[in-house]
């Protein structure tokens, strides 16, 4: 009987099929291809800890690749649909509110961070403020409200502290006297050196 003769698709090589249903050593084996549009929209996936979670709950359960893959089949289909949004590009978004964007954005974060230290809105509302400062159109939206507000939305040290003669900090006095300075109303980058040392007296 003549021996068989292995053709080229019974060479050593797996198979996709056969690299599909294998079973990764461990979690970094557990990856996404996703088409290049959707990379484009979830970008780098490397540090994302939901990624990671989804790692490490496949090597645990010893998915089959495929089987994680099939994730990413579901990550597709609602790109498709239009379900998944583009990364917010910061700097972009800054660069619309003109050249000081990246200084108002700032100002914002340390008036909220200020806020939440003297425990005016909790931790829930800071985040929500800090999703809102990441675009222009939610910079110049908190802006306003802040407007609305007396003075302005001036930090103001607690009553009885910051005074001359009642056993406060340097800081404490310092903060006060440019809280009620009025370029307070009128200079960006006071309000917030104003803003921030009210954070180191107060905070």
């Amino acid at each position: 009987m003549t021996p068989a003769v292995a053709s080229p698709s019974d060479s050593a090589a797996p198979a996709e099929g056969d690299a599909q249903a294998a079973i990764p050593e461990n979690a970094a084996g557990y990856t996404f291809n996703f088409s290049d549009k959707v990379q484009g929209l979830v970008g780098d996936l490397a540090s994302d800890p939901l990624v990671a979670a989804l790692q490490d709950h496949a090597a645990t359960n010893k998915w089959p690749l495929s089987r994680f893959q099939d994730l990413a089949v579901a990550i597709e289909v609602a790109a498709e649909k239009g379900l998944i949004d583009a990364p917010i590009d910061n700097t972009a978004e800054m660069g619309k509110l003109g050249n000081d964007g990246l200084q108002r954005q700032a100002e914002l974060e340390t008036y909220f961070q200020a806020l939440q230290a003297r425990n005016d809105i909790d931790g829930d509302m800071f985040g929500e403020a800090m999703i809102l400062s990441r675009t222009a159109a939610g910079v110049k939206m908190l802006e306003w409200f802040r407007k609305q507000l007396p003075d302005g939305g001036k930090i103001v040290p607690p009553a009885g502290e910051g005074g001359a003669g009642d056993g406060a900090t340097a800081d404490q006095v310092k903060a006060r006297e440019m809280a009620e300075d009025p370029r307070y109303k009128t200079d960006r980058a006071f309000k917030s050196e104003a803003d921030k040392l009210y954070m180191k007296a107060f905070g």
